[in-house]
């Protein structure tokens, strides 16, 4: 079966999964388990509904497109699995870096 990227999506319109169970009335543990292993349509159809996205952006886009990896910085290990995820880090260590003051190097 195909991976669900539905916290990927949370992340990029700025939700959680708690957002998202409380839009659908039910609480975060039973919208977790009624997504992980065999969601039914309808759940799709509904968290799809909440993010304002089309049932098939919930699921990993093709490999094609597929960032993964390690990176190290500041002695702190990052996991990249997605494009966002390389972007965030990207901000971070933008963020830590005080650009130099010309002509000091």
């Amino acid at each position: 079966m195909s991976e669900l990227r539905i916290k990927e999506l949370c992340k990029l319109k700025g939700m959680t999964m708690q957002d998202i169970a409380l839009a659908l009335n039910i609480n975060r543990v039973n919208l977790s388990s009624s997504l992980n292993g065999n969601p039914t349509l309808e759940r799709l159809r509904q968290v799809a509904n909440v993010l304002g996205v089309e049932i098939s952006e919930l699921f990993q886009p093709s490999r094609a497109n597929e960032v993964r990896g390690f990176v190290e910085f500041q002695g702190e290990i990052f996991r990249i699995n997605t494009p966002e995820d390389l972007f965030d880090l990207t901000d971070k260590v933008r963020q830590q870096i005080t650009p130099l003051a010309p002509g000091k190097e």
